[in-house]
């Protein structure tokens, strides 16, 4: 291996470090109840504060990418993983009411973690001029991991020291070991921040019919992956339980594990798509997994009633197909637009997930509101509709993908 690939590999394991910590973003569930039972909040008002999070995620990272293509990548991040912890840190001291709730957790840490984020996906694809795919999917394979690795951890310090002190705790964490992998961030020594021979100039994407067909694949298929992972657990549940009569704790105990592997999935999904598509191209390689994840959510429902395995099955399938996003669109939007802008450029693409982070849980939430409503409890048959609205969602999507033309050569 060269001196440059070594130097190039240093970043990707630099990014995946701080991918890491990230990952906590996905742990939300596990701060919610504890939250709602120790201040007396509703269900409503908890989580609130994660589509808050994911909106500030999202649209800082526009900023956040202008200050990497200046500044470059290792104040970025650092500055993204103090914020996160500092956000950490005050939920932990202050959020007694929902409102600092929103401004602690969501708010700081959400705009902490969107300065991170995509921070090592820029510096890592300058390092290489082919594979930018798995480079970007590696990368972010520790975003969807981390959930995995934090959760149990979480969970472990809420029993043992409460929810507020385990904010601070691990806010602590997060500043040590983001500093870390920031400190092997840097541009290759070529890279000049003012440079615009081979990227569009920064908003200039925003003239490009390209981007606003990522910008639709991309908000479509957040809406309908995070609508649908966000409620999985409850589903799966309810129809161990109600469905194939396992005991309470059973169900409760097997929902966990197909949560837990689905995390594993939405890792390597972001692995495995960023390699394949290196290979037959971003457009194919969109059409696959938004084909396959369509027919999977639109069979959620045929799957628990015929078999818990089968279940299980489908769940990990949603998670690789939906863990691919953060490989595909990354490499898409440097396929398309250049390298030189693009912290900004997968900045604006980005903001796509901010909006159907909001859009997706919302509107399943509201339609399942309805149905218990109309029911007395929230049953099994409640997310049919929820379920083939999202298959319906991400099948526009590989429709889309076909219409997105190839890259011009650089």
């Amino acid at each position: 291996m060269d001196a440059r690939a070594k130097a190039g590999w240093k970043v990707v394991a630099g990014g995946v470090l701080i991918n890491l910590m990230l990952g906590v973003t996905y742990t939300w569930s596990v701060f919610a109840g504890p939250l709602a039972d120790k201040f007396g909040w509703s269900q409503m008002q908890v989580q609130l504060a994660f589509s808050v999070m994911l909106a500030a995620f999202a649209f800082s990272m526009i900023p956040a990418g202008m200050l990497i293509d200046r500044r470059g990548p290792r104040v970025v991040a650092l500055a993204g993983g103090l914020l996160l912890a500092a956000g950490f840190v005050a939920t932990g001291l202050f959020a007694t009411t929902p409102q600092l709730l929103y401004i602690t957790y969501g708010l700081l840490a959400g705009a902490g973690v969107g300065i991170a984020y995509g921070t090592p996906i820029s510096a890592g694809m300058k390092w290489f001029e082919k594979g930018k795919g798995l480079v970007s999917g590696i990368i972010v394979f520790g975003f969807g991991f981390g959930s995995l690795l934090l959760a149990p951890v979480a969970k472990e310090l809420i029993v043992s020291q409460g929810v507020q002190q385990a904010f601070i705790v691990l806010g602590i964490v997060f500043a040590a070991v983001i500093s870390l992998g920031a400190i092997l961030l840097r541009n290759p020594p070529e890279y000049k921040p003012t440079a615009q021979a081979k990227g569009i100039s920064a908003f200039g994407i925003l003239k490009k019919r390209e981007f606003w067909l990522l910008w639709l694949m991309f908000a479509l298929s957040s809406a309908a992956g995070l609508m649908v992972i966000g409620n999985l657990a409850t589903f799966a549940k309810l129809s161990f339980s109600t469905v194939h009569g396992m005991e309470t704790g059973a169900a409760f105990s097997l929902a966990a594990l197909a949560v837990g592997v689905l995390a594993v999935f939405n890792g390597l999904g972001r692995i495995f798509a960023g390699w394949l598509s290196d290979r037959i191209g971003r457009p194919r390689t969109m059409l696959l997994a938004f084909g396959v994840q369509a027919v999977a959510v639109a069979s959620i429902m045929l799957a628990g009633s015929l078999s818990p395995w089968l279940l299980f099955g489908v769940m990990c399938v949603v998670g690789l197909c939906f863990g691919a996003n953060f490989s595909l669109f990354p490499s898409a939007t440097a396929d398309y637009f250049g390298t030189s802008n693009s912290g900004v450029n997968y900045g604006l693409v980005f903001t796509a997930y901010g909006v159907g982070g909001i859009i997706g849980p919302q509107l399943m939430a509201m339609m399942l509101d309805a149905s218990k409503a109309a029911t007395g409890a929230l049953t099994v048959d409640a997310y049919g509709t929820p379920f083939l609205i999202a298959g319906v969602m991400v099948a526009v999507a590989a429709l889309a993908s076909q219409q997105i033309c190839k890259p011009n050569p650089s």
